[in-house]
Parts: structure tokens; sequence; C-alpha cells
């Protein structure tokens, strides 16, 4: 008895002592030691158990002490050189949820170099001296009943400290606030145990309410009618580093852009900071909002399949929906997400020519390369009105490829480390300007009545260390990449251009400015749009004069807020009210006037 006593309290000890160890391994791989201060001394708690919880967990099922230890430090150890090395080339922290992409994710970091840094060196460090731990455990054997009795205990304190102490949204707009409070491993769990409900209800919801909203919605615009074809385009890191810092340049990289006529331009709120295509380019096709969705990857963890979205809507006007992406059809599950979206025709990298690259940008094709292709499955479509999408792929971190004389744009600014790749990165955007171009003068020449948009959809993962602090609010100038809107034929001048826009608006928008028919929920969606441009993934919205406010608190704007999150949570939930007939327009069918066929004249732009 005493024996086992004595084994017990070792373990215990060991375990103890280790778990310890793995929780400052993980810990480490998001900052180094001078970072810790600001975390709460309970939340470092709250962390730590949490790691000796998963230790004592394995210890139960195994009821091997030395290879539960091994069990738990593998794990710990390969989540915090995964967190590391994805901390450093993607600007954003692992999660568990990414495991769903790990495809995309080899794909993604086959363009970097990784390095043993010193933070590196002692994560193995800590993981080699507990792999010799568990060796001298060999010999030990376990108790079920004494594991049971901690397990149990230390499961009644995870499950009061998730609900209790830690928030439930504890990562809001940014990682580095929310590590800097609550420490990585505490983050990490509670994003993990998110991940598991999908789409959370606002507080407010209410099923009946919403149900007699869309059954007596009366449309606001019974005179939009048009059919014109709509072009969507997601500009992988399209951003201007002026949002940020004041770049001095021997050119403008926006140049054509922003001197477009018939044009509206603006800044287009995304959801993520540094990284995150995948979410923005779900509030971009569905104009649902993520806010209701935090910390997942929506094609894989949210049900898209026969819901209402942009595509599905237009679809219902007599539209022809195409959606294309440069890369393979396998990452993010777009092979499977698009056709779920609603779209007749998807391609995807195999349907694509040997790709142009600039200079030694070799993994990424340019944009005037997609564009080209863009027209040419633009003019293989039948003479039903357009909606096509595209993901662009050209200005992808990293950016330490290019050599000097290939820079086409030059910061004055002296960047320290970064110099060459703000380089690197305005010459990008400098391409995608001149790209632009090429797809403007194609479309100007073109008799259907086109419209296109196109967005960035997250700065790139530098702009924060290069950011001057009193540039203003971070939190949103790191979400405001810029958009346009341009048209052929329909006149945009007259239109008021949104400032900042959220992109989950961005569908209503285009479609109010194209007078396009739009439903119950896009409609709702615009008309919050013209008071609160602005809302948030992180729940706090901004009103037309900049102001402020939080979801939930008192405005003049809450009771319209929370109207539209309440569709967008019936929405994303697929309620049946959503998707029945009750929930168009009270307007009877018209019969879609079918544009003429193309004509053009040659353009820059080969086949």
């Amino acid at each position: 008895m005493k024996a086992n006593i004595k084994t017990a309290l070792l373990c215990i000890t060991i375990f103890a002592v280790g778990a310890l160890y793995q929780f400052f391994a993980l810990e480490l791989s998001y900052c180094d030691y001078t970072e810790w201060v600001g975390i709460e001394p309970v939340n470092f708690a709250v962390g730590y158990l949490t790691i000796l919880f998963l230790s004592f967990v394995l210890l139960l099922i195994c009821n091997r002490p030395w290879l539960a230890l091994l069990m738990s430090t593998i794990i710990t150890t390969a989540t915090a050189l995964a967190n590391y090395y994805i901390l450093e080339t993607r600007g954003a922290p692992f999660s568990f949820v990414q495991l769903e992409n790990i495809t995309t994710a080899l794909h993604v970091i086959s363009s970097y170099r990784f390095e043993l840094t010193p933070r590196v060196q002692e994560i193995l460090i800590i993981a080699v001296m507990l792999l010799i731990a568990s060796v001298l455990l060999r010999t030990k054997k376990g108790s079920r009943r004494y594991s049971g009795i901690v397990t149990m205990v230390l499961g009644v304190i995870m499950v009061y400290s998730y609900n209790t102490i830690i928030p439930t949204n504890v990562v809001g707009w940014s990682w580095d606030a929310s590590v800097s409070k609550y420490g990585y491993t505490t983050c990490l769990t509670k994003c993990t145990l998110q991940s598991t409900v999908s789409v959370v209800p606002p507080e407010t919801y209410n099923e009946s309410t919403m149900r007699q909203y869309v059954a007596e919605y009366k449309t606001v615009s019974p005179e939009a009618n048009s059919t014109p074809d709509i072009i969507f385009i997601l500009n992988e890191s399209w951003y201007d580093l002026n949002q940020v810092t004041d770049v001095q340049a021997n050119e403008n990289a926006f140049s054509y852009i922003y001197s477009l006529e018939n044009s509206l331009q603006g800044r287009c709120v995304v959801p993520g900071a540094g990284g995150g295509t995948n979410v923005s380019e779900y509030e971009y096709l569905t104009g649902n909002t993520l806010s209701l969705s935090p910390n997942c990857n929506p094609f894989n963890t949210i049900d898209i399949s026969h819901g209402n979205s942009f595509v599905t809507h237009l679809e219902s006007l007599g539209y022809y929906s195409l959606a294309t992406h440069t890369e393979e059809g396998a990452n993010y599950s777009r092979d499977m997400a698009f056709p779920a979206l609603g779209f007749d025709t998807v391609h995807f990298r195999e349907d694509y020519s040997k790709p142009d690259w600039y200079g030694h940008r070799f993994y990424y094709p340019t944009d005037t390369w997609a564009f080209r292709h863009l027209i040419q499955w633009y003019e293989e479509m039948n003479d039903a009105p357009r909606v096509m999408y595209l993901l662009t792929i050209q200005n992808h971190g990293g950016y330490e490829s290019l050599k000097e004389s290939e820079y086409l744009v030059q910061t004055k600014n002296d960047y320290g480390e970064y110099t060459n790749q703000v380089n690197e990165f305005l010459t990008c955007m400098s391409l995608t300007d001149k790209g632009f171009e090429t797809l403007v003068d194609y479309f100007s020449q073109v008799d259907r009545d086109v419209i296109i948009c196109m967005v960035g959809d997250h700065a790139p993962i530098f702009a924060l260390d290069i950011a001057e602090k009193d540039k203003g609010d971070m939190e949103l100038l790191l979400r405001s990449v810029p958009y346009v809107i341009w048209s052929n034929h329909i006149n945009l001048r007259d239109e008021t251009a949104e400032k900042n826009i959220s992109l989950h608006f961005m569908p209503a928008y285009v479609m109010d400015v194209a007078n396009v028919r739009m439903n119950t929920y896009f409609e709702t969606a615009n008309e919050l749009r013209k008071n609160v441009p602005v809302l948030t993934s992180y729940n706090v919205y901004l009103d037309n004069e900049g102001n402020y406010y939080r979801v939930g608190e008192e405005s003049i704007y809450k009771d319209q807020v929370d109207c539209y999150l309440g569709l967008a949570y019936a929405n994303m939930k697929k309620q049946d009210f959503m998707m029945d007939g009750s929930y168009t327009n009270k307007l009877e069918s018209a019969a879609a006037t079918t544009p003429s066929s193309v004509t053009y004249k040659e353009t820059a732009i080969s086949k």
C-alpha cells in the first residue's frame, strides 16, 4: 500500500513538473519570457492545469506513466513547433481547426525557409528532458484509482475555469491582445472548444420574432430589376500600407485604380488581420458575418450546402455562375465549398494554362494571368446574366523572393529588416494595378452591362511590424483593405462610396448600386449598411460618423443590428423560414431579359 502511494506521489510530482515544462514550451511558441509579464496569474494557472489535465487523461487511458508522459510531450511539442512556424510564416497562430486543412498548410509552407532559432531550440531541449524523464518511469505502473481521482478533480476545475474564468470570445480582434492577457495555451483550448459549436446565436435571438419579420417583410426597392453581369474578385493580400504607415516611394503602386473613373472606392473591413483568406471568402460570398462563428474555418465547420448565398440568390434571378481559384481545389475544401455555395461551374489549377510569374516569385502566378483566364471563361458562358468569382494568389507572402533589380516600386523609408519585404510587396501591388487595368480595358469594350468588385482578403503579415501606432485604431486599420467597384455602362459617379464597409455587406452594396433585386436578407443587410457600414467580427460596429458601439449595448441602432444578426444566424443555420417561398421579396416574378451576345475589340490581353 505504501509502495503504491509512493509511486502515485512520484507520478504526480513528475507529471506536475512535466506539465509545467510543456506549458512553458507552448507559451514560448507564441512569445518569449519577457512578454509573459502581462498574463494574469489566474490565467497562467488555468493554462498550466489544462496541460496537467491532459497528462492525467492520457494516464487514465493507458495506465503507463512513462507512456502518458511520452504522448503528452509529443502532443505539446508538436503543437508548439507548429504554432511557432505557422505564426512566423502566416502571421496567425496554430489552432487545431487548421488540421482540417493540412494539405493547404503543407502547400503554403513549402515556400518558406525555417530556421532553428533560440526559441525553437529551447522548445526542443524541454522535449528532450521530458523524453528522458519518461524513460526513467518505464518500470513504474500507474494506479487507475489515484489517476482517476486526480483526473476527476482537474476535470471539475477545467469545466469551472473555461465556463467562468475564461470569457466566451477569448480571442477577439487579435490573438496578440488575447494571449498577452490569457496566454496561448488557454486561448488555444478555448478556441478548440468553441470550434465544436460552429454558429453561436446572438443573445437577443428569438426564432418566432425572426419568422414573423420574414413573413411580413415588404421590399424597399420594388423597382429594382436589373441583371448586369457581376464579377467578384478577392485579391490575395491586396492592401495599402498607407493605412498603417506613410509610405514614401518612387511611384504610387495604386496609381491606375485610384484614378479610375466611374468607380466607387474605399476600405473594406475584413474578419482577420494578417491572414484568413478563407474567412474573408466566406463573408464575401454569403453576406454572413463571422462574428457569429468566431475562430473557425467556415468551409469546414459551417454547413453551407443548399443554403442562401449571394450566388444562389442571383441564380434565382436567372444568373449563371462560375467560381475559380488559381490553386488546388483541395485548399480549404474549395472543391466542395464552391458547388455547395451554388456555383454552376468551378475551375481550379488543373484548368489553367502554364503560369506566368513575375521575376523570382515562382510560387505565385500573376493577376494578369488569372484575369486572362477569367475573360476566357466569361466568353464561354451562355447568354444568361453572369456572376463570376475569382480568388487570386499573386500577392501571397513571403516577400523575400525578388532581386533588387526586379523591384517595380521601392520605398524611400527605412523599415530595417522589413525594407526589402516592403519593396517586394509594393511591387506586387503595382502588378495588381497593371493587371486590373487590362481587365478594365477588356470590359470597357463589352456591350453587356458589367460591374466588377475587387477587394483584398487581408493585410500582409508584416503590416503590424511596420505600423505607426499613432495612425489610429490598429484593430480597424489592419483589417481595412481596399475595395474598388467599377462598371462599363452603369453610372456609378452619382453613388456615394462607403469610406469603410464590412465585407459581409459588400454583396448587398453591389446589388444596390447595380439595381439588382434583393431578397429579404440582403435588403435588411443593405438597410443596416446605410446607417452602420461597419459591423466587425469582434462585435464592435461603427456608424456613418465613425462612432463606436459594442454589440448588445443600448444605441439608436441596436434594434436594427439585432435584427440583422438574427437573420444572419437563421441564414447560417438554414432555418426553414429563410429557405422557403416566403423568404423572397413579395414581387411578381418577371422574366429576365436575355442580354445580347458579347462583342469586343482586340485588347492587350492575349488568349
